[in-house]
Parts: C-alpha cells; sequence; structure tokens
C-alpha cells in the first residue's frame, strides 16, 4: 500500500533500502527531514520546517491528506477541517492505523482509525484531517497552554470558536490567539474549571464575544468587537491595559457587562443603530467620538442611585458640529444615573431624561442642547 514511498504502484517488497520519493515536498527524493515514525502500514516524516508528510496506508484517513486513497509518494499533512497545512510539529508517531502529533505549543493533533476512540475527540468517527485532542479530565500541578495558533491575519470566518476547559483540572492559563492580531467570528468562552483564558495579542472578533462561566484576562491585548458584548452565568473578565473598542458599520452592538469592570470602552460604531450598555457600566474611561446622520446614541441602563453608571478616570463624549452624540436611556423617561469623574468633556451633545448620582466636577457640554427631564443634579458648564 505504498509503505516505501518509492511511487511502485504495485506493491513490491524490498530486502534493501530504496529511497523515498520527494512527493509534495519537492525534489527527486524526501530530504529536510528532522524526525520519522513507522507505524504498521504508513509512515510520517517531520520536515525541519515543522511541516509533516506522510505516505503508506490510508484506509482510514491516516495519511491526513482529506482523503482515504493510499499515498504510494510523500503526502503534505493539512491543518484542521483539511484548512491549510499542520506547521509546528515537534514530534509524531505513526500507530496501527492512526497518526498523532505534537506541536511546538505542547497541542496535540489526531487523525486516522477511531473505532474506540483513537482519537481522543469524544467521538468514535474515524477522520482524514488534524482535530484537536480534547483536554479530558486531567490533575497535576499548575502549567499552562496555548491550545490554538491563529497564523498572522488568519481570520475563522463564518465559525463559532468555543473554549470549554471545564474537565481540566491541570492547566491554570489557557493561551487565546496567537500570531500578531488573530481574527475570529463568534468568540465563547465557557466553564474553565481552574483555569484563566488569557489573550496572548491583540483580536478581532466579527460576531460576538460571550464568556459564560469562565474566567478571560486581556493582560496588555486589545479587542475590536463588531459584535455584541455578553457576560453571564459569573463569567469574570479582568481588562489590563487594553482597550475594547466596538466598531461596527451595519449593525447595532450591545455590552452586557455581567457586572465587570473594563479599563478602556472606545466607541467608533457608525451604523444609525448605535450602542447599547444593558447592564451597569463600569469602566476607567468611556471614548465616544463624531456622530451619524445628525445624531448618535449611546444607550445606557437605568442603574440605581446607590450603584450608578460608572466611569473613574475619563468620560469623553464628543461630537462635532452637526453630528452630535446622545446620551440616552433605555428606557424613555426613565431616570438614569451617571457618576463621571472631574475632568469630562462632553461637546456636542444631547442628554436625555437624566441625572448625575455624585457630581465630581463640572462637565463642559459645548453647543448642547436644552437638557429634559430631571436633571438637578447635572453641573454644566459652557
Amino acid at each position: 500500500t505504498g509503505q516505501l514511498g518509492n511511487a511502485a504502484e504495485t506493491p513490491v517488497q524490498s530486502n534493501t533500502p530504496v529511497q523515498v520519493h520527494g512527493g509534495e515536498k519537492g525534489g527527486s527524493f524526501l530530504a529536510g527531514i528532522a524526525s520519522i515514525s513507522a507505524g504498521a502500514t504508513h509512515n510520517l516524516a517531520t520536515a525541519s520546517d515543522g511541516y509533516v508528510y506522510s505516505w503508506g496506508e490510508n484506509r482510514f484517513g491516516q495519511l491526513g491528506n482529506g482523503s482515504t486513497t493510499n499515498g504510494l509518494v510523500p503526502v503534505k499533512v493539512h491543518g484542521a477541517n483539511n484548512v491549510g497545512y499542520v506547521t509546528g510539529v515537534t514530534m509524531v508517531a505513526a500507530g496501527g492505523a492512526q497518526t498523532m502529533m505534537l506541536t511546538q505549543v505542547q497541542y496535540v493533533l489526531s487523525m486516522g482509525y477511531n473505532a474506540t476512540g483513537q482519537l481522543g475527540n469524544g467521538t468514535r468517527l474515524s477522520t482524514n484531517s488534524g482535530i484537536s485532542v480534547l483536554a479530558g479530565a486531567q490533575s497535576g500541578s499548575s502549567a499552562s497552554i496555548t491550545p490554538v495558533v491563529i497564523e498572522s491575519g488568519g481570520t475563522l470566518t463564518g465559525n463559532a470558536s468555543s473554549f470549554d476547559y471545564s474537565q481540566d483540572l491541570y492547566h491554570t492559563t489557557v493561551y487565546v490567539a496567537g500570531g500578531t492580531g488573530a481574527n475570529y467570528y463568534d468568540l465563547k468562552f465557557t466553564d474553565n474549571a481552574v483555569a484563566t483564558y488569557t489573550l496572548n495579542s491583540n483580536i478581532s472578533v466579527f460576531g460576538d464575544i460571550t464568556i459564560s462561566g469562565a474566567k478571560l484576562s486581556a493582560g496588555s491585548s486589545s479587542i475590536t468587537l463588531y459584535g455584541d458584548w455578553i457576560s453571564s452565568n459569573g463569567g469574570i473578565f479582568t481588562p489590563g491595559s487594553g482597550t475594547v473598542t466596538l466598531s461596527n458599520a451595519t449593525l447595532a452592538q450591545s455590552v452586557t457587562s455581567g457586572g465587570n469592570s473594563f479599563n478602556v470602552i472606545a466607541i467608533a460604531n457608525t451604523h444609525a443603530g448605535d450602542v447599547t450598555f444593558v447592564d451597569t457600566l463600569k469602566t476607567n474611561e468611556l471614548q465616544a467620538t463624531g456622530g451619524v446622520n445628525g445624531v448618535k446614541k449611546i444607550w445606557f441602563s437605568a442603574a440605581l442611585i446607590g450603584a450608578p453608571n460608572t466611569i473613574n478616570t475619563h468620560f469623553d463624549v464628543n461630537g462635532v458640529p452637526g453630528y452630535k452624540i446622545e446620551l440616552a436611556p433605555i428606557a424613555l423617561n426613565t431616570p438614569w444615573f451617571l457618576d463621571a469623574p472631574s475632568g469630562t468633556t462632553m461637546n456636542y451633545i444631547k442628554v436625555g431624561y437624566s441625572q448625575q448620582a455624585s457630581v465630581r466636577g463640572s462637565i463642559t457640554a459645548l453647543n448642547s442642547d436644552n437638557l429634559g427631564g430631571n436633571n438637578a443634579y447635572w453641573n454644566i458648564s459652557s
């Protein structure tokens, strides 16, 4: 079935060495190889650049090239779901009809025969491309892991990415993203038993971010979000020094903080549907500039007077002439409460049906419309 990799279509055994052909690696013969592994009926070779090549029997997809056709010469092993090619591999093992690979970030990939769960992916289905081995129930001293590495500028477009380490009792840190500027679609973090999911680069999320019963730390990384922010079931977000930027030109956005605090929230959404803070907002700094269709709204929940929407450092909400920014409550005619610090600037704005719970310095409102509702707590100068 091609185990010798010498392109012999008719099975011919050899009792002397034959040179393996170059196949999809290129060249007349296979070269530049760092390690090899011989299985029962298929073989693997790790190239010095981290790519993996395979040849031999492929009845169960153990060659990992997206097919079940035997390989008479080396073929390049595909990435998960047959997207690109697997790289960064430091160790390979060819089993009876399975292939296992260990990456530089200690992430395990498997493919091939899976009748009794050999692939460790929670099923008994064989696969012809690399899949991720689930963490399972583990125990031991603290450790970290980077389960996914996305090449610089890579985008998981149209697919939800879900991190669930509820059964992992070993890793205390699970690094998310990798590369320079990883791009996700929907990104969901759920139920980490002991680990904290930690960003190790800036990311863009073209769908929603959901933190459900999990812990996410941004460290020094920033997040650009084109969908909604949803924190639920006791999800904990630790912002570090980064910025969460809300940016969408075609859809409204909302933030459900779940009681978590942010560092900086920057509103760059240019859609007429605006941005809504569903529950109490707590952030060091809120930035918003520009307007659309004459007015850009920022909607706030009706926080309690004892627990107002709180901005600790800067509250800079600045429109431009003719394009005001309107601060408004989610429920019209309902007072909402804002604790704004000294040094706040509000230029070209409208304020509707609002109160300030704690006056901490003057708020400048240049060219503002008249304030409606009960605004006895506002200290406005112009």
